[in-house]
């Protein structure tokens, strides 16, 4: 189970989209992509809900209104960059940036505000392999 190798690094697991097997997996929380009102009271105490919203600020403020730990904006786009922008002007929860970043443009990410970065190909499917890019991604937003 990857939970549980999460954890013990201090790295929250989260499940995509399947909030019904929080509880039973051990997972940390779980990130949706759309709508999240009422999916609070289905997870356990204290589990992470964070909060897919496109390039919609609409859907993101919707997001944290219903409870949602973080919210994210993605695919990585100029739309993506200027919602991420004006979420970090006018709101305190925490945004990620996510979907077609890459080690090239993470760091613009950054520069828009981004709290975290999701790399996802960037990192697992790099050929000089997943720790090296981490690295490298880690020395470029540091």
């Amino acid at each position: 189970m990857l939970a549980p190798v999460c954890q013990e690094r201090d790295v929250a697991f989260l499940l995509n989209a399947r909030h019904h097997l929080v509880g039973a997996t051990g997972a940390d929380g779980v990130h949706v992509q759309g709508p999240v009102k009422g999916l609070r009271k289905k997870l356990p105490e204290g589990a992470i809900l964070g909060a897919g919203c496109g390039h919609s600020r609409h859907e993101a403020m919707e997001a944290g209104e219903a409870g949602a730990d973080y919210v994210s904006f993605g695919p990585w786009a100029p739309e993506a960059a200027e919602a991420l922008a004006w979420w970090q002007l006018m709101m305190e929860l925490p945004c990620i940036a996510a979907g077609g970043l890459d080690l090239g443009n993470m760091a613009a990410a950054k520069a828009a505000g981004a709290d975290f970065v999701l790399l996802r190909g960037a990192v697992w499917d790099a050929p000089e392999g997943a720790s090296a890019a981490a690295a490298c991604a880690a020395a470029a937003i540091a």
